[in-house]
């Protein structure tokens, strides 16, 4: 395995040698290659794919290769679905075994219904545990990126008549390139769904963050909450990188978090890790590559030494996610959820994070009481070149809003 991890070291580090003989923009030289699945699966990519995650301006650990290729092995999602990459020449006098850098990287998925419509359409490829849609993108080439992409989806996607990208961030540089060249192109985008999710991004102290962010009655009750959890037992919290434990142990936390999160309510209703053969394989594999590339952070609180709450979050570079969460529903009454939570305030400071996303609903009933920022996260139609695509798509566009009159008038009558 360390031959392995040393071999990948020697790629990137060529890859970043040859990126780095010829950094400007100026007649760069661009290649667009449609990848399949098992095309996109060998060392010499992920290579190329890990690099270009690492030099991100905005990171998306859920279409870094760890998690991607988690997906292929075991989601059908995934079985038609095409990498759109992005790569350039360099211009290294003495190149290594190949001259083109990846820049960018996009799964896609060609969808035939869009929402209650028979309308075929291209969409960034995404399953229930993905929870961001970004694009992977060399920072510095967002707008080289949206060009090349509109460019491609507009010539080279027939009988397809529009693009829906899911998931996006609605601030930062990705989304403010896509209205740029949108603009210049005069293509029209359209943003479909909008959101605000919980953040964690402050300059303060934790302690500061909670005395700022959560009212003096609340804090009294959190601390009343926990008293009373203290006279059950011994109350333990234990948060580390997974590398900082034994393998053994990762692998019974991991079960451990599997458990308890199939004996609450996402066991009943079916939307448990545990209740899918193939989303369980995903999990394993997932979880067992983070932990690999030193990217997976575990949490818990023990009562007795049996877990009351636990929680994953995934690391990548100065960003986190909090990717899954379970508690045990015999003691909700306690709220091991939010003290967890409240423990974990201090996971920025400790690993010197810009900001962790929850991955959460809009307005969730815990982590919205505990964190303040937001992140917008939307959804985006483009349309496509063509009097028909054009046509299909402003039809598609009149429904939607149609719909979303009929749902905002329905709310406020209830």
């Amino acid at each position: 395995m360390n031959k392995i991890a040393d071999n990948q070291r020697d790629i990137e580090a060529n890859i970043i040698e040859s990126f780095d003989h010829d950094c400007g923009h100026d007649a760069v030289k661009l290649n667009v290659k449609i990848l399949a699945p098992s095309e996109i699966c060998s060392d010499r990519l992920i290579a190329h794919w890990d690099q270009l995650a690492d030099n991100c301006d905005t990171m998306n650990i859920f279409y870094r290769s760890a998690l991607c290729i988690s997906a292929i092995k075991n989601l059908s999602i995934f079985d038609a679905t095409q990498f759109f990459t992005l790569w350039r020449k360099t211009n290294n006098p003495a190149p290594k075994d190949d001259e083109d850098i990846l820049i960018a990287l996009m799964p896609l998925s060609k969808m035939t219904q869009y929402s209650r419509w028979p309308i075929p359409h291209y969409k960034n490829t995404q399953h229930p545990n993905n929870f961001l849609g970004n694009p992977l993108i060399w920072q510095g080439y967002e707008e080289v990126f949206w060009n090349e992409f509109l460019d491609y989806s507009n010539d080279d996607i027939p009988n397809f008549n529009f693009v829906y990208l899911d998931k996006l961030s609605l601030d930062g540089r990705i989304f403010d390139a896509l209205q740029t060249i949108s603009h210049k192109r005069n293509q029209r985008f359209d943003i479909v769904q909008k959101s605000e999710r919980a953040k964690l991004q402050t300059t303060q102290s934790s302690k500061a963050y909670y005395a700022q962010n959560i009212r003096k009655k609340k804090r009294k009750e959190i601390q009343r909450l926990r008293n009373r959890l203290d006279e059950l037992g011994d109350i333990t919290f234990d948060e580390s990188l997974s590398h900082e434990k034994s393998d053994d142990e990762v692998d019974t936390w991991l079960g451990d978090f599997l458990t308890l999160e199939h004996a609450g309510w996402k066991g009943e209703n079916g939307s448990s890790l545990e209740s899918n053969a193939d989303t369980k394989a995903f999990f394993w594999d997932a979880m067992w590559a983070l932990h690999a590339k030193q990217q997976l952070h575990l949490s818990s609180m023990r009562l007795n030494g049996q877990p009351l709450a636990m929680l994953i979050s995934l690391i990548d570079n100065k960003t986190g996610f909090s990717f899954k969460t379970a508690f045990d529903e015999d003691y909700a009454r306690y709220s091991p959820g939010v003290l967890l939570q409240v423990e974990n305030l201090s996971l920025y400071e400790k690993y010197g994070l810009h900001y962790i996303d929850s991955c959460a609903d809009e307005n969730h009933p815990m982590i919205d009481k505990i964190w303040s920022e937001r992140r917008t996260i939307g959804s985006v139609s483009i349309a496509l070149s063509g009097a028909i695509n054009r046509g299909y798509f402003k039809i598609v566009r009149f429904a939607e809003r149609q719909m979303d009159k009929r749902h905002n008038h329905s709310k406020r009558h209830q």
